[in-house]
């Protein structure tokens, strides 16, 4: 509840669930890994079990309910490389697209209908799947989260090529405005906050940690 306390727990078979999202209707929609491959499962709003469906790819790491109603996956083939997959609602296969780069870690639907995801790239899709842009996250880096700003530009989670955590900034096409970098550690999810700076989670050092930037990416405070 509100409170943080249970209310109900489902055990939803072997495997790893990745990503969660509740769904308009009230339920919720994960994805992961099983021993078939990619799962994608939709719950009630109590968790119980309405369907789930199978891939063939390695692993889902990132779902999203897209504005016609189906969802949106990203993740790694059986190759390592990134994949994107469109369902409709009850989670039959539309299409599927396999890019170049490792692991597709975070996708989110655009205000134009198409996609933005993050691996190795910041890659830009269509509605269809084609891909429009892409941009290399530094010689070695990768993004673990990403998300759409109010400037319709992107902001991004992830690693430079010293393992060291990231935040970046990008404009509408993908271009870097700016980049602040936070020492070693574990980079989880990024989200864009009401006074449009940015608030961001993972581990830097030792320690579990949330961190407000303003706009610009300077840190307003840290609290671990």
């Amino acid at each position: 509840d509100a409170q943080g306390n249970e209310e109900w727990r489902k055990t939803l078979g072997e495997g790893e669930g990745e990503s969660v999202q509740q769904t308009v209707d009230g339920g919720f929609v994960v994805t992961g890994r099983d021993g078939d491959g990619v799962f994608l499962l939709k719950t009630d709003g109590e968790g119980n079990e309405e369907w789930r469906k199978t891939f063939g790819e390695m692993r889902g790491n990132s779902v999203q309910q897209t504005v016609d109603g189906g969802f949106v996956v990203t993740g790694s083939d059986g190759d390592g490389e990134v994949f994107l997959l469109k369902t409709d609602g009850g989670g039959n296969k539309e299409w599927r697209k396999t890019f170049g780069g490792v692991t597709g870690k975070s996708v989110q639907q655009t205000v134009d209908g198409g996609f933005v995801v993050t691996s190795t790239f910041l890659r830009k899709i269509d509605g269809e799947g084609n891909e429009e842009w892409r941009k290399k996250l530094g010689e070695y880096g990768w993004g673990r989260s990403v998300q759409q700003t109010v400037d319709g530009g992107f902001i991004v989670t992830g690693y430079d090529g010293d393992s060291d955590v990231l935040l970046l900034k990008a404009d509408g096409q993908g271009n870097e405005q700016w980049r602040k970098t936070f020492g070693g550690g574990i980079v989880g999810s990024v989200q864009q906050t009401v006074d449009r700076g940015f608030v961001f989670t993972g581990r830097i050092g030792d320690d579990v940690s949330l961190l407000k930037m303003d706009g610009q990416g300077n840190e307003q405070w840290r609290k671990t």
